[in-house]
């Protein structure tokens, strides 16, 4: 009797820790089991495993590495099957939400289109890689060229937006290491703009004198249609860009949106008075990869 006496506390002791013991566990296993299941709200955080995974902080990735372990990419890719802003609005609250869907959708397709044919060094060995659109983004298929058109009208009320996509070629800005969030949009879309800034394939600034000019990546000229269409007549200076109600693809207004993101130093020097000031450069094709 005794002896059940000085046990007793200690089997219960024992029990109750067993009993906390397998209440964390069986969460821990459903926080695993459900890691790949959408989110409410839509969160980023699976693809941001990708993003550790595979990339540098210098935006190079490890194509042969997601190739060789793409589990993670293809559970975000079920997740983006899953919902969307236009299947599943109220998932993504904010307008700054839905953007940020749409630019990891678009990086996160454009790699695992590039991983299906890998490996390859240049983006120009994947077929259709603007324009396939075998991947579901809320149960309706899309092709990279038809995202870019989806962010349009965010495009062109903040051009920024435009750095924050890559088809992971050296003439296409670099991916950042970090998902967007509807959160870090602008804090990210910052960095993507500073980074394209300091690389000479995607963005050229010469300071010459007495004007300035830019020669841009060619990647940016698939988003004249979202920059110059009709409406942007009503914020443009028509004597400048042409004719009332219309807009047409010049250098000049190329200047108006990419001028406010130049250094301070240039972008006085990229005025009507010192001509169009913008060039596109040859499209560079090649991927940028990790370097062993």
């Amino acid at each position: 009797m005794r002896l059940f006496r000085l046990t007793t506390p200690y089997l219960l002791w024992a029990v109750t820790l067993l009993s906390l013991l397998g209440v964390s566990g069986g969460a821990q296993a459903g926080r695993v089991l459900n890691d790949s299941l959408v989110t409410h709200p839509f969160r980023h955080h699976v693809w941001q495993d990708v993003l550790n995974f595979a990339v540098t902080e210098q935006g190079e990735v490890d194509f042969g590495k997601v190739k060789a372990y793409p589990r993670r990419l293809n559970e975000y890719l079920e997740q983006l099957a899953a919902a969307s802003p236009d299947s599943n609005p109220k998932d993504f609250p904010d307008n700054n939400d839905k953007i940020a869907y749409w630019i990891n959708a678009h990086n996160a397709l454009a790699l695992r289109l590039i991983i299906n044919q890998y490996p390859i060094r240049s983006a120009a060995d994947v077929r259709n890689l603007d324009t396939e659109a075998r991947y579901l983004l809320g149960g309706k298929p899309y092709s990279l060229r038809q995202i870019r058109d989806k962010l349009g009208l965010w495009i062109k009320q903040d051009p920024k937006l435009m750095f924050a996509l890559t088809e992971y070629t050296r003439g296409s800005p670099a991916i950042q290491k970090q998902a967007y969030e509807g959160i870090n949009l602008k804090t990210l879309e910052g960095r993507a703009v500073a980074q394209a800034l300091s690389d000479a394939r995607v963005v050229q600034v010469v300071q010459g004198r007495p004007c300035g000019a830019l020669r841009l990546s060619s990647f940016f000229q698939g988003f004249e249609p979202a920059l110059f269409s009709r409406s942007v007549a009503e914020v443009e200076d028509e004597d400048v860009l042409g004719e009332p109600g219309f807009v047409p693809v010049t250098f000049i207004g190329w200047a108006h949106y990419i001028q406010p993101m130049v250094p301070p130093a240039v972008a006085p020097r990229m005025g009507t008075a010192c001509g169009p000031g913008v060039s596109f450069l040859p499209a560079d094709p090649a991927l940028r990869q990790v370097r062993f």
